[in-house]
């Protein structure tokens, strides 16, 4: 009797450890919408250091060299990792113009990161956005041209155009916080092939876990300024299978993300708020991509478990994209639709909450399955402060629970 109770207690404890863990990965607790932490690289793992004010000349850590002599002098192979010391980095017409990030390969990228615990800031307001003959304005950038370049956690702002530019496949830009530039925080565009669908440039990509706000062009009316209508958060001009995920968007004066003319695009996880500070913006949270109905640009986008709120205009707007999916996403509070749609777009388990000129708009599509204003579901969120942890999650048990962007783990779906 004592090794059957034995045995009793045991299969309790167990299915009260596994009721646990369950509860916990259906609670939705653990899922993160917005940037998540991100660890720095081993700084055991560093081969190059660089100081606002280095005097090096081999860019070691005891003797790092500055900016203006790495950028002009130094060549980075592959699997190096560039540490930056605290501190400001000013770009200038006579120093760094523009800084050409160095790629690696699929086994040895090369890494350019803050220094651990430190953070190095890049800074273009040294550089006119003004109207000059030589346009000189266009100074001012951080690219990544090459394949398999990570940028990690670093800051970069008030540059004259925008904060950063992707013209290479493969790269990463992870942990970096992008605001007060120009023109939009971050650019992916394919360079060798334009307007183009082929994967040659600004593919596959992956940008994550970054706060990206403040970029505005507004009173800016000359060449790609718009006086608030070119600044978005992230714009993608181009480009295949570039993946969005984890970002924290706001405040941008266009659109929160825009997808434009890319192809296969994934937009997920991320937190999407208050864009279109611009009064010529067009103010969308999230953008789904599109030019003319009969371009193969800018279609097959995915968007899931991405909130989108107080934009000044459409929570997630299809724009001209095709064959669009969204599901799991939860919209609020927008300016104008929660969602648009075509015929060709899917919409599958999302949430439009007191959105100003109502759930869907345009064509009603002809794919939607199990959102929030079909079947009589009742909304009903557990906070709508915007400053509360759990602000939009679902109340247990209401008839939302399994919709909308806490629906589900990540890792199950």
């Amino acid at each position: 009797m004592k090794k059957i109770s034995l045995w009793l207690g045991m299969i309790v404890v167990f299915v009260g450890i596994f009721l646990q863990c369950y509860m916990v990965l259906n609670s939705g607790k653990e899922m993160i919408i917005g940037e998540e932490e991100v660890l720095s690289t081993p700084l055991i793992q560093g081969t190059t250091f660089i100081s606002p004010k280095g005097k090096g000349k081999e860019c070691t850590e005891k003797e790092p060299c500055s900016f203006v002599y790495y950028n002009k002098n130094i060549k980075t192979k592959a699997g190096d990792v560039v540490f930056f010391r605290a501190g400001v980095y000013k770009f200038s017409l006579d120093g760094v113009k523009r800084f050409y990030l160095k790629g690696g390969n699929v086994d040895r990228p090369v890494i350019y990161e803050s220094y651990p615990e430190e953070l190095a800031i890049f800074d273009g307001s040294n550089i006119s956005t003004e109207d000059t003959p030589k346009e000189l304005w266009r100074e001012g950038r951080l690219e990544l041209r090459e394949n398999y370049t990570l940028l990690r956690k670093v800051e970069i702002r008030n540059m004259p155009l925008y904060g950063v530019r992707i013209f290479g496949n493969h790269n990463t830009i992870e942990g970096c916080t992008i605001h007060d530039n120009h023109l939009s925080g971050l650019e992916i565009y394919n360079f060798k092939d334009g307007d183009s669908v082929k994967d040659t440039g600004g593919s596959y990509n992956i940008i994550k876990n970054n706060i990206i706000f403040n970029n505005s062009d507004e009173g800016l009316t000359h060449h790609n300024y718009g006086d608030g209508n070119n600044a978005d958060g992230i714009i993608l001009h181009s480009g295949v299978g570039n993946v969005l995920t984890h970002n924290r968007v706001y405040n941008n004066s266009d659109d929160g993300i825009d997808t434009w003319k890319s192809m296969n695009t994934l937009v997920e996880y991320n937190l999407v708020y208050k864009n279109g500070k611009g009064l010529n913006g067009n103010g969308n949270g999230i953008k789904l991509g599109g030019t003319k109905k009969d371009s193969p640009l800018g279609s097959n986008a995915i968007a899931k478990h991405n909130i989108s709120y107080l934009n000044r205009s459409m929570g997630i707007n299809i724009n001209a994209g095709k064959n669009v999916l969204m599901k799991y996403n939860t919209v609020y509070q927008n300016g104008g639709f929660g969602y648009t749609l075509e015929d060709d777009t899917t919409l599958i388990s999302n949430i439009s909450v007191k959105n100003n000129k109502g759930d869907v708009g345009w064509s009603k599509g002809k794919f939607q399955l199990s959102n929030s204003w079909q079947e009589d579901k009742k909304v009903e969120f557990k906070s709508t402060d915007i400053n509360n942890i759990d602000f939009l999650r679902p109340v247990e048990g209401s008839d939302i629970i399994k919709i909308g962007a806490y629906s589900v783990p990540k890792n199950k779906i």
